[in-house]
């Protein structure tokens, strides 16, 4: 797979993030995200049509899990609030509709982004600091 970087300004608006997601993704894509149990707060935001797949072991001690799900944001309307959390969750944007199988393979909070490797789907993910996308074709 190749790997490109996108390189984001330090200032993201609302707006700027979504027009990099459309010049990359014009239909709409899929975001696919593990998050912590305990992130309450976080958790009581999702928006209604984020479906909970599963729930999923993290890498920590004391063990812990997360839930990992997913949710077809056609309009952008959810892109930005991830980007926002990219501290707390891990999460993958894509145009692939992958939930049939996604789910049943991931056994841990770290496969997420090698099953999008593994698989050679094309995804973007985000870099240390958000400084930067990762976006593998």
């Amino acid at each position: 797979m190749d790997v490109i970087e996108i390189a984001l300004e330090d200032e993201m608006t609302k707006e700027m993030f979504i027009r990099v997601i459309k010049d990359i993704y014009p239909s709409g894509c899929y975001i696919y995200a593990l998050i912590p149990e305990n992130e309450n707060e976080l958790l009581s935001y999702l928006p209604e049509s984020f479906v909970r797949a599963t729930k999923i072991k993290m890498n920590t001690f004391p063990k812990s899990y997360g839930v990992a799900g997913y949710i077809n944001d056609i309009n952008y309307e959810f892109v930005y609030y991830f980007y926002e959390y990219e501290h707390l969750i891990e999460y993958v944007f894509s145009a692939s509709e992958l939930t049939a199988n996604l789910f049943k393979e991931l056994k841990s909070w770290k496969d997420l982004y090698s099953y999008f490797e593994e698989k050679r789907i094309n995804h973007l993910s985000m870099g240390p600091d958000q400084q930067w996308l990762l976006h593998y074709t």
